[in-house]
């Protein structure tokens, strides 16, 4: 059965990315909720997407030029809605999250230097409060999730895809990791359904419109993730 990522939250009606977007998700139903993390100047590991605090936040400048301090000052929320919500720790979504049994995708963001403390920071955070299996490290730089073999073992792991792929399933055996998270408008139907045949886990990222979320429920790919959370419409079986 496909299961149901709320992307960044659900980022359609709260600010992405606060603990408001992800506690909506829990209300509607999700399976789980997918998030951005990275490192702030002090190491702190904090929940945002982009590299800069400009588009999202009362300030200006880059996440890796600010403390903690700097950034649990700003405003989150009010861009979107004109209500303020604070930038989140993953801390604080972390033990928010073990209250309840959503999966978590943790997506890693940031400098590529700071993957490696990135790692470790966010497993020191994970590993205690969360069983494994509730847990999906992914990100875009794919030397980093297979590093993940030796750094974080437990957790699954997954590529992020943005395009084509040449021979899909070889790239993915040769990496060892099995599951793929890719941009629903890269990857064709027939690839989809050849990889899932193959044993890898197949999620589409970011689907909003009722035909392709009907279509993917159809191919029953293994998880959606969208603005919504979960089905904002209601889909046929």
């Amino acid at each position: 059965m496909t299961q149901w990522f709320a992307h960044r939250g659900v980022s359609i009606a709260k600010p992405e990315n606060t603990m408001a977007a992800f506690k909506l998700a829990e209300e509607k139903g999700a399976d789980g909720i997918e998030l951005d993390v990275q490192l702030t100047r002090d190491n702190k590991v904090i929940v945002m997407h982009d590299l800069s605090i400009n588009r999202t936040t009362n300030g200006r400048g880059t996440i890796r030029s600010k403390t903690w301090d700097d950034l649990k000052k700003l405003d989150a929320g009010s861009w979107f809605s004109g209500a303020y919500e604070p930038i989140p720790l993953l801390e604080d979504v972390v033990s928010w999250l073990s209250g309840n049994t959503l999966l978590v995708n943790i997506e890693l963001k940031g400098p590529l230097k700071t993957m490696p403390d990135l790692i470790r920071a966010v497993k020191a955070i994970v590993e205690p409060a969360l069983p494994a299996s509730r847990v999906i490290i992914s990100s875009f730089h794919h030397p980093t999730v297979v590093s993940l073999h030796e750094e974080w073992k437990e957790p699954e792991k997954a590529l992020l895809v943005s395009s084509g792929l040449y021979k899909p399933l070889r790239y993915l055996q040769q990496a060892e990791v099995f599951s793929l998270h890719v941009k629903r408008q890269t990857i064709s139907d027939k690839e989809m359904v050849e990889l899932m045949e193959q044993g890898i886990t197949v999620r589409v990222f970011t689907v909003n419109d009722e035909k392709a979320l009907q279509r993917l429920v159809n191919l029953q790919v293994d998880g959606i993730m969208t603005d919504h959370g979960i089905l904002p419409i209601t889909l046929s079986h």
